[in-house]
């Protein structure tokens, strides 16, 4: 699914996300860790066609076109790479420095979650220094 046609589902509001499994989510402090299990999918019928998007950058490593994994959906609805978010749960985690890494020129994982103010660490795996950057 291209991102404009991403965009256009979610303005439409065509899409609803359903989080199906439970939610058990304690406080670190006080009661140990939790864990989230579950399945999100797509309310409505999506194509699921996997498209390809030409290669504006590093050409010679990455060729012309690679998949486009801005929005993944299988067969059944299932939208992988989701994030949800748990309210009213205070967040007191020390897990270590997220690292986003380019590997066969994508990025792994995809989806990376991170806390406010974190130091991400960037990777790469590929032969050549790809212009990964981000804003604040």
């Amino acid at each position: 699914m291209t991102k404009c046609g991403v965009r256009g589902l979610v303005t439409m509001k065509l899409v609803t996300l359903l989080l199906v499994g439970v939610v058990v989510a304690r406080t670190s402090n006080e009661q140990g860790v939790g864990s989230i299990r579950g399945i999100v999918t797509v309310a409505d019928s999506v194509d699921t066609t996997l498209r390809m998007v030409d290669v504006t950058a590093d050409q010679s490593v990455c060729g012309e076109r690679v998949e486009d994994r801005a929005a993944v959906v299988d067969p059944s609805g299932g939208l992988k790479n989701a994030v949800i978010i748990v309210t009213g749960v205070p967040w007191n985690d020390t897990k270590p420095e997220p690292v986003i890494n380019n590997s066969g020129c994508y990025f792994v994982p995809r989806v990376q979650v991170a806390a406010t103010r974190s130091v991400i660490v960037l990777t790469s795996e590929d032969d050549v220094l790809h212009t990964t950057h981000a804003y604040d």
